[in-house]
């Protein structure tokens, strides 16, 4: 009857335990839900100071055959908001080779490319580079309430052998060096903001730059 007795405490015991685990993790994910939402809320209007990195979640899209698998639309900005002039090298099409992320939960997707060689990136005060990049999350994977930061490598032209490009950005992309990391952002398959609201100057125009041209929309 003793022994009957301790059992069921003990079983009593841990259904209470598990019930609380529950309640507390619960609790936590609901926390770091709102948490996450305060900061969505002010990460959108901050800008970095100096040089700084901002990336945003522009758009999330799934597949009919894989409604599990999320992929994420992302804008990664390098702004000069100093009043030196920033340069870097990076390539001509596969530009992405200077961004890097904190998660080993994301995929990016690479570009193809025709052709493909070493520019040096300059960025005036109060200019910024923008690139596009594409990231799938991968199965089994969940990356909704993790931060996660972008870093844009940079790579001195003054002091790089342009026959090696290639290696110098693998190599200290693999070391973490010489990067400037964005403030963290969250992905969320219900976030996104895919649309953009800019400011019209010069009589209804505006200028949209690239490495090569400057172009007027």
């Amino acid at each position: 009857m003793r022994k009957l007795f301790e059992r069921i405490l003990i079983i009593s015991l841990i259904l209470i335990l598990n019930s609380a685990y529950a309640q507390t993790t619960d609790s936590l994910m609901k926390l770091k839900q709102v948490e996450k939402i305060k900061y969505l809320f002010s990460y959108e209007d901050k800008e970095p100071i100096g040089i700084g990195v901002k990336a945003v979640v522009k758009a999330v899209y799934s597949l009919p055959q894989e409604e599990e698998t999320h992929y994420f639309l992302v804008e990664v900005k390098l702004i000069n908001n100093s009043d030196t002039l920033l340069e870097s090298v990076t390539y001509s099409c596969t530009t992405y080779i200077n961004i890097i992320y904190d998660t080993d939960k994301l995929k990016l997707f690479k570009f193809p490319c025709a052709g493909n060689y070493p520019i040096v990136l300059k960025l005036k005060p109060k200019q910024e580079f923008s690139i596009p990049i594409l990231l799938k999350s991968k199965p089994d994977t969940s990356v909704s309430l993790d931060p996660v930061r972008f870093g844009f490598v940079v790579l001195n032209p003054k002091i790089i052998d342009f026959t090696n490009v290639h290696d110098k950005l693998i190599e200290i992309r693999e070391k973490r060096e010489n990067v400037i990391w964005s403030d963290p952002i969250y992905f969320d398959p219900a976030n996104g903001r895919p649309y953009e609201i800019k400011t019209i100057v010069n009589d209804s125009t505006y200028i949209k730059q690239s490495f090569h041209r400057k172009k007027k929309i």
